[in-house]
């Protein structure tokens, strides 16, 4: 994922970013891949792998996936029809790795294709989603569906766009009149989508909306009674008013990216302003570094692999042991740093490393990123 940050023309992190790149081109080739994770060849992913982190954790990931059996039940009723399945070609969807890398290879066939065509230049006008592709030449486009083909991958060519005049469709965004200054886009929205845009609009949605503070409210589904109480959002007796829902509503707008963000040590006083005095201060770092202490290791999940890859333990031992306990040794310095140093903001204990406990797939275990905990000391 790191990696894919790094690319200017990947729409992962940010999804508009790879379209502003291709402002002025006119013509414009979206291309929709039929079943391209299960269709791309898995053993292209394999050597691009091993040109990034070497051939032995190239070709782990590769028996990983090539190798797993998976089991479908009989529902049948005909015991002659298999019952297990191996991935040939592609490679399983869900794994961790599956968006990362793949993204990555179908950035490589389009490099491929730029550089039939162009030798030795740098191509930057395309863009990529997963498997959502749009290129902004001619020739490459064309290279690049020549590529495809010959990975015996399939372009689904009734979905599939060519446009001398600035038309695109990508990520399910249909946009017209790409070189032109009067670019739109033509975006439908379902009747479903804007009703339930009242549930989940967050607060970091709003400037990009161009929202107001008051608006804000509405869009949250907010009544004309509501509406009508609000005057001025530092007003204090407004706040007092509010139902507890909507008081979380006004606290959310003066977080970072918010409308109106706040450090944390004076969003903690609203809605009277002023500054936490020392014993208040000394509470919410106490709060905080009770929810965020050092955990152990699960050691099951060690075990787990370690049985798994009995074989290969030195390379288990770099490979994952390693990382992980420098990860949790990063955490335990930042833990103590800021045990000790009741100079530093309140702010900046409200990113801690992430440190896994466990191999394998988790969520991130850090709560005080979404000032969830920030919330619960406000209270």
């Amino acid at each position: 994922m790191d990696v894919l940050r790094t690319i200017p023309m990947d729409g992962t992190f940010d999804q508009p970013a790879p379209l502003e790149r291709l402002k002025g081109i006119s013509h414009l080739y979206s291309f929709d891949l039929k079943a391209a994770i299960d269709l791309l060849p898995v053993v292209l992913t394999e050597k691009l792998l091993a040109g990034l982190v070497g051939q032995p954790m190239a070709r782990s990931w590769y028996r990983m996936m090539a190798a797993i059996c998976f089991r479908s039940p009989d529902r049948t009723g005909r015991p002659e029809l298999p019952d297990h399945y191996l991935f040939t070609r592609g490679q399983p969807l869900g794994y961790y790795s599956s968006w990362p890398l793949f993204t990555l290879t179908h950035h490589a066939l389009v490099w491929l294709a730029a550089e039939e065509c162009f030798p030795g230049k740098v191509f930057r006008d395309y863009a990529i989603l997963g498997d959502d592709i749009v290129i902004g030449h001619t020739k490459v486009a064309q290279a690049y569906a020549r590529l495809v083909d010959r990975c015996q991958a399939v372009i689904s060519l009734e979905k599939s766009i060519a446009s001398s005049r600035g038309a695109m469709e990508f990520a399910k965004r249909f946009i017209i009149r790409n070189h032109r200054s009067d670019r739109m886009d033509l975006s439908p929205l379902s009747l479903p989508l804007i009703r339930s845009l009242s549930g989940f609009v967050s607060p970091y949605v709003f400037p990009k909306l161009g929202s107001s503070f008051l608006n804000s409210f509405r869009l949250r589904g907010g009544g004309y009674r509501v509406y009508s109480r609000i005057r001025d959002p530092l007003d204090a007796k407004v706040f007092e008013r509010l139902s507890r829902r909507w008081k979380r509503h006004w606290l959310s707008l003066f977080t970072p990216g918010g409308l109106h963000p706040l450090p944390a040590d004076l969003w903690l006083t609203l809605p009277h302003g002023g500054v936490l005095d020392c014993y208040q201060y000394g509470m919410v770092r106490s709060f905080i570094f009770d929810a965020v202490q050092p955990k152990d290791f699960k050691t099951e999940s060690f075990d787990r692999v370690s049985l798994y890859w009995e074989e290969e333990s030195e390379f288990l031992l770099e490979q994952a042991f390693a990382p992980l306990v420098s990860l949790h040794l990063a955490y335990l310095r930042w833990y103590a740093i800021g045990l000790f140093d009741y100079n530093l903001p309140l702010g900046k204990l409200l990113h801690p490393p992430i440190a896994p406990r466990v191999i394998g797939r988790v969520a991130d275990e850090s709560l005080v990123h979404r000032y969830g905990l920030l919330f619960r000391a406000w209270d």
